[in-house]
């Protein structure tokens, strides 16, 4: 079940207009699932390309699609696990593709925020670590000193060590939620367009097996037997 609170649609595929997700006691965890993301600036995963593959080259190195055995059984494949697809009317299409749009403008920014706000609880850390290197004897020393204003910047540190870190924890929570609802939409999407491409490509195989009738040549009948008919 989603975290966001979301108002009805015309389709019953939800609102926009969603309030904000509580904050998740998974927040830690989601955070170290994004940590190689936030490394990369969550850079897109390089797509598949193929040079044997001309006039497809965005397809896998495992096929060749040159090959009219490969295309026929990836065709009948297609068609077999497309033909249950719901098909969607065109205004149905249309939400789907603006909610699909405006999650995937907020998943972006939210990407952003949760890089940039990454970068200032590591800058947090470092400060924090500065007034509390650790223990050592049995006393908690500073490399900055030990007087009571030393003290009170070391608590300040750890203070904006927390947030920087509970924000971030905010953040990764908000950020797979959307993540997560996206994926509705364009599911939903890409079975409609599957289904339709089904369908269609039924409807043409079923004209191409009809035989037509001999026709007249020149005004005359095909064969002998048609005088007759």
């Amino acid at each position: 079940m989603s975290a966001y609170a979301r108002e009805g649609s015309p389709y019953g595929y939800g609102s926009n207009r969603m309030s904000p997700p509580a904050p998740s006691p998974r927040g830690k965890i989601f955070v170290e699932g994004y940590r190689s993301d936030i490394i990369n600036g969550f850079e897109k995963d390089n797509q598949l390309y193929n040079p044997m593959n001309p006039d497809r080259p965005q397809s896998s190195a495992l096929v060749d699609l040159r090959d009219p055995i490969q295309v026929h059984l990836l065709t009948e494949t297609a068609l077999s696990d497309s033909k249950e697809y719901t098909i969607l009317s065109q205004e149905e299409v249309d939400d789907l593709k603006k909610q699909s749009q405006s999650l995937s403008q907020r998943v972006e920014s939210t990407r952003q925020n949760l890089t940039i706000q990454s970068k200032y609880r590591d800058a947090a850390i470092s400060m924090a670590r500065l007034y509390n290197p650790g223990k050592l004897d049995g006393k908690r020393r500073s490399l900055l000193g030990r007087n009571s204003g030393d003290h009170a910047r070391a608590k300040e540190a750890e203070a904006e060590r927390q947030a920087s870190e509970r924000k971030c924890e905010e953040l990764a929570a908000e950020l797979f939620n959307l993540e997560k609802r996206l994926m509705e939409p364009q599911r939903r999407l890409l079975e409609h367009t599957a289904g339709i491409l089904q369908l269609t490509h039924k409807a043409s195989n079923k004209k191409k097996d009809v035989t037509p009738p001999l026709q007249p040549l020149n005004g005359m009948p095909g064969s002998p037997e048609s005088l007759y008919t």
